[in-house]
């Protein structure tokens, strides 16, 4: 059963574009993952074009089979619980998913590797949470509220720009998930 699709988007451009953008040897979680709503997220973040949807589907499709997101597990915190602290923490009134992050209490968020190893699991487990609710009939929208605290936040040691084209490498793979952005401090 697929999801429903947007108002805006027609069903035979979300079926162009997951033909054109699925490779034949999609395991059981692609599958599931290639719904009509993540084809509209697509389809919404490149203008409707579906040409520069199937691009960026096909992009996500193979990182996705080569990371293998949803079984990804922060290793930094296996050790230290305390190395990281973005966390999903529910959903505001619209059933949108809610995170919080503080710099100041992760003591261990000086390895890009590592955080966006941890990213790509907090990411992955709001996907799941969405999921979920939308299973059980909760209300659920398919956006993220992100609060950043800055409190703590160093701009010598903070400010790595390595880190900041991998958060956004990573986060293309996620399109159209954003509500706000909630800064802190």
């Amino acid at each position: 059963i697929m999801a429903a699709a947007s108002p805006h988007i027609p069903a035979d451009l979300i079926a162009q574009v997951r033909t054109a953008a699925c490779p034949a040897n999609l395991t059981k979680d692609e599958k599931k993952w290639l719904n009509d709503r993540t084809v509209c997220r697509f389809l919404h973040a490149r203008g409707g074009s579906a040409k520069k949807a199937t691009m960026l589907m096909r992009k996500t499709l193979v990182w996705r089979h080569e990371k293998r997101p949803g079984t990804i597990f922060c290793s930094k915190c296996a050790k230290d619980p305390h190395s990281h602290n973005l966390r999903l923490c529910g959903f505001d009134a619209h059933g949108r998913a809610l995170c919080y992050t503080a710099f100041g209490q992760a003591l261990g968020r000086f390895d890009p590797a590592a955080n966006m190893e941890h990213m790509t699991a907090v990411l992955e487990e709001c996907e799941g949470a969405i999921a979920a609710r939308r299973a059980k009939g909760l209300a659920v929208e398919d956006k993220w509220i992100f609060v950043v605290d800055f409190v703590g936040y160093s701009y010598l040691w903070d400010g790595n720009p390595r880190m900041a084209t991998m958060t956004a490498a990573l986060l293309e793979r996620y399109p159209e998930r954003l509500h706000r952005a909630v800064m802190v401090g």
